[in-house]
């Protein structure tokens, strides 16, 4: 019996049945699955052992499962259960069955300004109950952060998780170099609760303007840009006072000055209640942004800095392909479904400009690195100092 079968029938013992693959890594992969015992979706990450390196083997898996597993907050992926088999680690968990936000942003463009702040507040309030329990995240990311069906927030990936104690500083240098804090990327030993708090800072920009705010191509060029404070935003995007007022207190170079979680909840901008706007429309176009910022463009998996701007024309949908879209989401009520078939929609109809292949380079920094670029799967870059 092949080792397939073996793990289809060790989890069928187990109440779960494997579905289709959701996402991949050079180690790791996620697989939908239905729960026989809670009669519902779940999703299932296989950890083959055997390919992983031995310091996430020893130190980050092990501290990913304690911690995960005593999460319980509506805005947090919940960790059901975790068990082993043929050398394989399987974590049964919550499944969102609406993407990811970047996934969102890709076919929606900048979110209105009551949408991002209804969405930021669950970010912020699932990054405060982390804290309040003496969690660090440190790989927040649009691609780790889940919707459900009613596109709620849901922080997902705690590979890089770890546990503090106040004044504690973290060592390990992990995450994304694109939502990385300066003094991440400066290789300064850091406080790892102002590292959630920048990237956030990083997810709330992209939210609003549908695009980066530093381009990551060039570590070192992004350092000195996030130095300088450099950040613009497109004049063709419209972001309010009090929005540009909360992305430049978070992105605040100094961590000691850097927003908090509880001065953001009275920050103006949050503290104004946010009117609901869960039903937006899908972009009849995927123009390219012009202004200060340059030129931004949605590639499959990432936002990404692209310089000078493109002529737009090159980014249009024809209408049709529209239609049929919207025609699926009258027939189909069931959001998860609907989702797994526009994209399947999108491929078929080989939208190339509305979706690019990003694999071709990622900014990354190698273990012992300060900086650098290099590596796949779950662990971007982190080194030990």
């Amino acid at each position: 019996m092949s080792l397939v079968s073996d793990e289809d029938v060790e989890l069928k013992k187990r109440g779960y049945t494997l579905g289709s693959t959701l996402g991949e890594g050079s180690y790791a992969k996620v697989k939908s699955g239905y729960s026989e015992r809670s009669q519902r979706r779940v999703a299932i990450k296989i950890i083959d052992r055997k390919r992983t390196p031995k310091d996430f083997r020893e130190k980050f898996l092990p501290r990913e499962l304690k911690l995960h597993t005593n999460l319980d907050h509506p805005n947090v992926i919940k960790l059901f259960e975790i068990f082993e088999f043929h050398n394989r680690v399987y974590l049964i968990m919550e499944h969102a069955g609406h993407g990811d936000l970047l996934e969102y942003i890709k076919l929606r463009g900048a979110l209105p300004d009551e949408r991002a702040k209804t969405m930021f507040k669950q970010i912020v309030n699932a990054v405060e109950y982390l804290h309040q329990n003496s969690i660090v995240h440190r790989d927040l990311k649009c691609e780790n952060l889940l919707l459900d069906t009613m596109s709620n927030i849901k922080v997902s990936d705690f590979g890089f998780c770890r546990s503090i104690e106040p004044g504690d500083l973290c060592k390990t240098y992990c995450g994304s170099a694109a939502y990385a804090a300066p003094e991440i990327l400066q290789g300064i030993p850091y406080f790892g609760p102002m590292h959630d708090i920048w990237s956030i800072g990083v997810i709330l920009y992209i939210m609003v303007c549908a695009a980066m705010p530093y381009d990551d191509s060039n570590i070192k060029k992004m350092v000195r840009e996030q130095l300088e404070r450099k950040v613009s935003f497109s004049k063709s995007k419209k972001v309010s006072p009090e929005c540009k007022d909360l992305i430049y207190r978070i992105l605040e170079v100094n961590s000691k000055r850097r927003l908090t979680i509880p001065q953001m909840m009275y920050h103006p901008w949050l503290k104004e209640p946010a009117k609901e706007a869960y039903n937006l429309p899908l972009r009849k176009e995927h123009a390219t942004p012009r202004g200060n910022a340059g030129s931004f463009r949605c590639i499959k998996g990432r936002v990404r800095y692209r310089g000078k701007a493109k002529d737009p024309r090159k980014c249009q949908v024809l209408k049709y392909q529209f239609k049929i879209v919207f025609t699926l989401f009258a027939i189909f009520k069931e959001l998860t479904e609907c989702l797994d078939l526009l994209i399947k929609l999108f491929s078929c109809y080989r939208m190339s400009a509305f979706i690019e292949v990003y694999n071709k380079r990622r900014s990354r920094i190698k273990m012992g690195q300060g900086m650098g670029v290099g590596g796949s799967g779950p662990m971007e870059f982190a080194r030990k100092c």
